[in-house]
């Protein structure tokens, strides 16, 4: 009966954490969360709590991993005393609490369940996802389709992108989850999912969600290749990968434009660029520790990026990129942290590709090439009450263990 309740718990967290529905509804952007939804976060983050410390087991394995994730103390401490810096200092304490709270969740998803049950249950709450999305658009379509960009799905969500980056995890999930099927039935139904997941994909009119979902499914048919090729085979398409690179950077830099123009996009991507060049000008300001956690997008007359609207024509949400974000909130030291963090992750996912043949061994890989990929163009890497945070973690957490055994 315990288990069945921290599935559904597990499950109803994910579905939560990844925006669904709870971003329809309307909140104070002062304080960022009205108080129903703060109170929702708060429960998840208590019963994350709970169920850690009532498994002395996982608090044991909690703590050890914990200490050998030296950089994510150094991360955490970091966040932590941001808010002495920050121009608007109980919003940050604010946001600071709600990226403990999802770190004890996070925590909790990485230690409970190993990787192919992180999978079963990510498939769980993003099928929900996709199907609440789905009736949202059809019967809802004032919430479900954004007429402001041409008819684009947003579905459970506020903004089409999100729906595009959601039903690109929901992709790889499903691949993930299909290997594992034995009954032609169940194999079927994930089949039909995942349709679902890419028409969805493609019905977002997210160029981003469409471009990421085919370079990962091509990282993923590529890595499969490596992994079960002997030392000969493996070279050659190293080689030619290599060469695809080079040729594909050539054409870039001599038809960019044209490609750009092509499938609709400005050569500002959608005003991206001149974004990052505002931003960057601002971390120039306060280089080395940053504005504070979450802090230098609040909106109001001492904000940092109050400026914004007016040198840009438009009001960003957020840098549009997960490190120079990264970058305003901690600074350069929190830049180099997450940095050696990825590289570490990168390291530690291909080394487990060639440990083992198994298909699931390419979960982390896979997960990381999405995290990266989405960070150029997004802004989503140690979001506090996200989805994506819980994979960032899981990654640390997990890699961690697979070394240790």
């Amino acid at each position: 009966m315990l288990k069945l309740f921290e599935k559904l718990f597990s499950v109803l967290s994910l579905i939560i954490l990844s925006g669904a529905v709870i971003s329809l509804i309307p909140i104070d952007n002062n304080l960022n969360y009205n108080l129903p939804i703060k109170m929702i976060y708060i429960l998840i983050y208590l019963f994350s709590f709970t169920l850690l410390i009532f498994k002395k087991d996982l608090i044991k394995r909690a703590i050890k991993i914990t200490l050998d994730n030296k950089l994510l103390i150094f991360l955490s401490i970091l966040i932590a005393i941001s808010f002495t810096w920050s121009h608007n200092p109980i919003i940050t304490i604010q946001r600071i609490f709600a990226f403990f709270g999802t770190l004890i969740f996070c925590i909790y998803f990485s230690l409970r369940y190993d990787k192919k049950e992180q999978i079963s249950l990510l498939t769980y709450a993003l099928s929900a996802i996709l199907l609440v999305s789905i009736l949202i658009a059809l019967i809802l379509p004032s919430y479900g389709i954004s007429e402001e960009n041409n008819g684009a799905w947003q579905g459970a969500f506020n903004q089409k992108n999100i729906l595009g980056k959601i039903m690109t995890l929901a992709t790889i999930t499903f691949l993930f989850y299909l290997s594992e099927r034995k009954k032609l039935m169940a194999k079927i139904l994930v089949i039909i999912l995942m349709l679902f997941s890419i028409s969805l994909t493609y019905l977002s009119q997210s160029k981003t969600a469409i471009l990421t979902t085919w370079i990962i499914v091509f990282i993923m048919i590529f890595t499969r290749i490596l992994q079960k090729s002997n030392k000969i085979t493996s070279a050659f398409f190293i080689i030619l990968i290599g060469i695809m690179i080079i040729l594909s950077g050539i054409t870039i830099i001599n038809y960019g434009k044209d490609i750009l123009n092509e499938i609709g996009k400005e050569t500002t991507l959608t005003g991206r660029t001149e974004l990052w060049s505002y931003s960057l000008d601002n971390i120039m300001k306060h280089p080395i520790i940053g504005y504070g956690y979450a802090s230098f997008w609040i909106k109001d007359k001492n904000s940092p990026s109050e400026k914004a609207e007016y040198i840009l024509g438009w009001d960003p949400p957020h840098a549009h990129n997960g490190f120079i974000d990264l970058t305003l909130e901690l600074g350069i030291i929190g830049l180099i942290i997450i940095t050696i963090q990825l590289i570490v992750i990168g390291v530690k996912s291909s080394k487990l590709v060639l440990k083992s043949k198994e298909f699931v061994n390419l979960w982390p890989l896979t997960l990381t090439a999405f995290l990266l990929l989405y960070n150029l163009t997004e802004s989503s890497l140690i979001r506090s009450n996200s989805i994506f945070l819980v994979i960032y973690i899981s990654l640390l957490y997990n890699l961690n263990e697979y070394k240790s055994q």
